[in-house]
Formats: C-alpha cells, structure tokens, sequence
C-alpha cells in the first residue's frame, strides 16, 4: 500500500487509526459521514488525494465501524471513476474524438452515477454552438453503449483552456470554468453587452455569473472591461466588453474562481443550510423508523420503554433521544405499521 507523501505505510495506518477512534467517540457519525463524503468526493474529482491505497483503506476501516451500507456510496464512488475513465478510454477511440483532436479540441468527462455523489442542482447553461457540438458528440457515443440511460451535464464544475485569438503579443491559453467560457464566447458575435444581455443569452444564475465575471474582471490581469470598474457589483445595464490590450508575463492564465478545499457543508442541497439541515433530519427519521418496523416485526409485541431502549442500542450512527424515538412510533401508528394494545396503552402490536 502506498502511503501519504512523506510518510510510510505503517505511519499512514497509525494515522488512520487515530481517525477511526476519534470517530468512535461522536454521537453524530452521521454529520461525519456527510462531511468526510463531501470531501471524498472534492478529492476524486479534482484528481488532488494523495494516496487511492490510503482513501481505500480509510473506506475498510468505517466498514467495520458502520457497516457495508453506509460505506457502500463511498465505495460506488471510487468505481464511478474507474468506469469514467475506461469510458473515455473507449471515447478516445472512435473515429468522433480523433476528428476533435484535428480540429484543436481535447475533451474529457467524469460520467458519474446520480445517488452514489452528494447532490448538486443541475444549473440551466445555454451553451454557445461551439461547445454544444462537443457535448452532443459525446453524448451521441454514451447513448449508443447505453440506450436507457440520460446524461446530466454539470457545467458548473467544468474547466476549459481556451487559446484568444484577438491577442497577437503572446501565444496565450486561459484557464477558465465553463460559464466564463460561454461568456467570452459571447464576444465572438458582439463586442459589447450588458450584464442583462448576457444572462439571458447564457441563462446562467445570477450569483454564478457574477462570481465568474468578477475573476475576469480583476484589475490585476483583467481580460473583461466592466463599464463601473470602481464598482464589484454589476447592474443589469452595466455594459461589458473584451480587454483587446491584455498583457500579462505568464503565458498560462488562471481565470477560474478560487475553489476552497473544504467545502460549504452546510449547503446540502439546493435550498441552503435549511435544506441540509432537513435532509439529515429525514434520514434520521427514515433510520429510526426502520429500527423500530425491524424490532416490533421480529417481537410483533413490545413495551415502549423496552422498544425505545433496543432503538438507542441498535441506531450506532448518531444518538437518537427518546422522545425522538416516541415521535417516530406515533408516526409508524399514524401510518398503520404499529398499534397500541387495547389492554395496555403502553405495549405495541405489529402490523403485517
């Protein structure tokens, strides 16, 4: 097994070891596994994890801890990019990707499986017919190997090298993400737009689009002029145009925004913080409901403190209260998966 930079192997488990033990002692495994899940995932996809045997042994580790079930997704995860990358290997060599390679163009593309990733909104994109035609190729081959299935396309989370031709002083590349490439494209057509044009030729949220005009708007290595430059903000009037006098003393610029290595936990979801937060509440109420439809089908009768001391003992990911635990039988009663016994309000009765 190959260990992490500067360290052996047998340093690597030892390390590994203390997380494992440190993880024993959390009431809420549940937030650890969102978080390290999240970060899990920022590593594959920007090819920055220092050792797969190191990630793959952590996975074994929480495996005896939590159980195959809850390390499954990260598993899944690891395999999605196994089968991306024998994928493009596949797409690298058709007669379609040789063509692109004539004409300039390298593409490549992470084909992950939706469930297996945390969960990112598919943000609308209206792409410039330039790129269009390179998605469309590639999801031309996806759909012949695999009839039944649909790509998502993430856009936020591409990148591009592009080569400007309006500058002659220097052989110049970008690195820009994939909405600062729509945007630029835009100025193949027209020299000059408003902040409001764009958006809607690009479709492109509104704080996405304003975080990546910014980069390209920067004072220090600026290649799009805004009308106010004294101001960050754009208003939907604000006219915007290419900087044709773009010098710089690299030859390859970096455009993209920042991206932090920790990400936003606490934007689960689409909705924010809230949605995070309402996300990990469903799965603790759907983990203590099957806890409880498990016990009560195997007993079929049980007294509630006996019934609520067997769900504290067998739910091992976060600590569930008892009066968590009281709201989710009243719940199970509601839906006709448990009763009270007549006789004895304080007994349960199975439902088949």
């Amino acid at each position: 097994m190959k260990g992490l930079r500067g360290v052996n192997e047998a340093d690597t488990n030892l390390r590994l070891d203390a997380i494992i033990r440190l993880f024993c002692c959390l009431h809420s495994r549940d937030i650890f596994i969102t978080a390290y899940t999240n970060y899990l995932a920022l590593r594959l996809l920007n090819k920055i994890f220092l050792s797969k045997d190191a990630e793959e042994l952590m996975l074994q580790k929480l495996k005896v801890e939590c159980g195959h079930n809850t390390v499954n997704k990260l598993a899944q995860m690891f395999n999605d990019i196994n089968i991306s990358r024998d994928l493009m290997n596949e797409f690298r060599a058709t007669q379609t990707y040789k063509n692109m390679i004539g004409e300039g163009v390298d593409f490549s593309a992470e084909v992950l499986t939706g469930g297996h990733w945390p969960q990112q909104p598919a943000a609308a994109c209206t792409l410039p017919p330039e790129l269009k035609d390179y998605t469309m190729k590639f999801e031309q081959f996806y759909k012949q190997k695999f009839q039944n299935r649909n790509i998502t396309w993430l856009f936020k989370n591409g990148s591009l090298e592009i080569k400007p031709v309006f500058i002659t002083a220097k052989p110049y590349i970008f690195a820009v993400n994939c909405y600062q490439a729509v945007v630029l494209m835009l100025f193949n057509r027209k020299t000059e737009m408003t902040f409001s044009e764009i958006k809607e030729a690009t479709n492109i949220p509104e704080s996405e689009l304003k975080e990546s005009l910014k980069y390209m708007c920067n004072t220090k290595q600026k290649i799009v002029l805004k009308e106010n430059a004294k101001t960050p903000e754009f208003t939907p009037a604000e006219k915007c145009k290419i900087f044709a006098e773009f010098q710089n003393p690299n030859v390859k610029v970096n455009f993209i925004p920042a991206a932090s290595d920790k990400p936003d936990l606490s934007k689960a979801g689409p909705g924010g913080a809230a949605t995070g937060a309402n996300q990990l509440s469903e799965e603790r109420k759907n983990i203590m409901d099957a806890v409880v439809v498990r016990i009560m089908k195997a007993r079929k009768t049980e007294k509630q403190n006996q019934l609520i001391e067997d769900v504290m003992k067998q739910v091992n990911m976060f600590l569930p209260q008892p009066q968590w635990i009281e709201m989710r039988i009243e719940s199970l009663i509601e839906r006709d998966y448990l009763k009270r016994d007549e006789a004895d309000r304080t007994k349960f009765i199975y439902l088949p």
